[in-house]
């Protein structure tokens, strides 16, 4: 009996690249990295039903000098890929972490500012453009890059509403 032929592995990556269009473009690029990585660390050529978890794990000793939060980021995007090509058919067999653990990411204690001191922080600008945004991100909560977009138009002070644009979420907002 002929053994069923899967698609090559840069051919099954572009096809799951294909399928997620609908997601961010940071996201996207993000996925294509790892994934063209990975595909050139097991094999572009390779059928993807061929793949073993040995060449999984043997990919993840090249990552051993990342961060544990990027390697787990790397196995996160790898196994969402394994699921998109399990539900097609092309992978059969062991999963292809299993031994490849999760790595504990420490935990870091960043230093957040007081609510007095956060208040006061504007006045601690010395520039009057400085000083203005330095009130508007600690008033609103917005990212930097939300900041830096705003407008004059984006202002209504009768409303006393701000329009502005959420990079996170991708939506308008007042």
């Amino acid at each position: 009996m002929p053994r069923k032929t899967t698609p090559t592995m840069s051919d099954a990556v572009a096809q799951y690249i294909g399928s997620r269009r609908n997601l961010a473009t940071s996201t996207l690029l993000n996925d294509q990295a790892v994934l063209r990585k990975f595909a050139r660390g097991v094999g572009v050529d390779r059928e993807i039903g061929y793949v073993t978890p040995e060449q999984i794990e043997a990919h993840f000793r090249t990552l051993d000098g990342q961060r544990a939060s990027s390697w787990n980021k790397a196995r996160q995007r790898i196994g969402l890929f394994q699921v998109y090509a399990r539900n097609h058919g092309w992978v059969r067999g062991p999963d292809w972490f299993r031994d490849v653990p999760k790595r504990t990411v420490p935990s870091i204690e960043r230093m957040r500012l007081s609510p007095i001191e956060l208040a006061e922080l504007p006045s601690l600008a010395q520039d009057p453009r400085d000083r203005a945004l330095l009130a508007i991100a600690v008033h609103t909560g917005l990212r930097s890059g939300e900041v830096a977009s705003l407008r004059i138009g984006d202002v209504d002070l009768e409303l006393r509403e701000l329009y502005v644009f959420r990079s996170k979420s991708q939506r308008d907002d007042r």
